[in-house]
C-alpha cells in the first residue's frame, strides 16, 4: 500500500512544475496571508496552493457557511469580524443546483445591499449550476475551456460543493490513487482558471471543497449561519 501511495503521489507531482527553495532560509519567512484572516489561508508564492475542506454531517449549514464565505469575498465584506480579501469568486453547485441562489438572496437581503452593489455582484460571483467531474480528465478539459473561453472569467476562489458529487466514479473512501486524480485535476483546473495578479499579492487563491452529501434540506437563515 506505502509503495503504490507514494508512486501514485509521483505521477501527480510529475504533473505539476516543481520549483526548489532552502530549507533553512537566511532571511525573514513572509507573514502568513489570509483569503479570510485566521480562516482560510493564502499562498506566499506562485509555487503554493491549497485546498481547504470544510467538512460536517448532513443539515449543518456547511452550504450556507461556503456561500456566506465566496460573498464575502465577492464584497470584501468582513466574515464575522475577520477580514477578507477581495475578489471574483465562482461556485460549483454539483450537490444541489437550485440551493445556493435562495439562500445568496437571503444574505443579500439581510445585509441590505444596494442596486449598485447587486449588480456588481452579477459580475464578481458567479454560479455553475451542474457537477464537474474531477474525476475525468475530459470533463475537467471541457469546464477549462468553458470558464475561460465561454465565461470569460477569473475568479480568485473556486467552491466546490461537493466533493462527493464532483468524483463521481471515484472510489473516494478507500482508494488513495482515485483520491489523488481528483486532487490533481482540482489544482489543474484551479491553475488554469484562477486569476493571477502581477503584484506580490497575486498568487493563486485556495479552492474551498464542501464534502459530505447533504441528507436533506432544511430551511435556511437569512444571516450568516444563523437560522
Amino acid at each position: 500500500m506505502a509503495r503504490r501511495l507514494a508512486h501514485n503521489v509521483l505521477q501527480t507531482l510529475t504533473r505539476m512544475p516543481l520549483t526548489d527553495h532552502p530549507l533553512v532560509p537566511t532571511g525573514l519567512l513572509p507573514a502568513p496571508r489570509w483569503l479570510i484572516k485566521d480562516i482560510i489561508p493564502l499562498g506566499n508564492s506562485p509555487s503554493e496552493s491549497f485546498i481547504t475542506v470544510l467538512f460536517g454531517p448532513g443539515g449543518t449549514f456547511k452550504t450556507y457557511v461556503l456561500m456566506a464565505w465566496g460573498l464575502c469575498i465577492a464584497t470584501g465584506r468582513p466574515w464575522f469580524g475577520h477580514k477578507v480579501r477581495q475578489g471574483n469568486m465562482l461556485y460549483i453547485a454539483a450537490d444541489d443546483p437550485g440551493g445556493p441562489q435562495p439562500r445568496a438572496q437571503a444574505w443579500a437581503d439581510y445585509f441590505a445591499l444596494s442596486q449598485p452593489d447587486l449588480d456588481r455582484l452579477a459580475t464578481t460571483a458567479r454560479l455553475i449550476k451542474m457537477p464537474i467531474n474531477f474525476f475525468k480528465d475530459k470533463e475537467v478539459d471541457q469546464a477549462i475551456d468553458y470558464v475561460v473561453k465561454t465565461m470569460a472569467f477569473q475568479p480568485m476562489a473556486i467552491f466546490i460543493d461537493t466533493y462527493f458529487h464532483s468524483s463521481q466514479g471515484a472510489d473516494i473512501s478507500t482508494s488513495p490513487k482515485d483520491n489523488l486524480e481528483i486532487i490533481g485535476n482540482i489544482r489543474r483546473f484551479a491553475k488554469q482558471v484562477v486569476r493571477f495578479r502581477s503584484h506580490p499579492e497575486g498568487f493563486p487563491q485556495p479552492v474551498r471543497i464542501r464534502h459530505q452529501r447533504r441528507q436533506h434540506r432544511r430551511p435556511m437563515g437569512i444571516a450568516e449561519g444563523r437560522r
